[in-house]
């Protein structure tokens, strides 16, 4: 649990808020059918 597990911890937060990013965007062009 040194730098390795830290680094790998942060990995993990940015993929998780690419995800949430993700499917906010999908959430958006569900409810904008119509493109900009």
């Amino acid at each position: 649990m040194s730098k390795n597990f830290s680094r790998g911890f942060i990995l993990i937060e940015l993929l998780v808020v690419i995800a949430v990013i993700a499917v906010l965007n999908n959430a958006k062009q569900r409810w904008n059918p119509n493109p900009p």
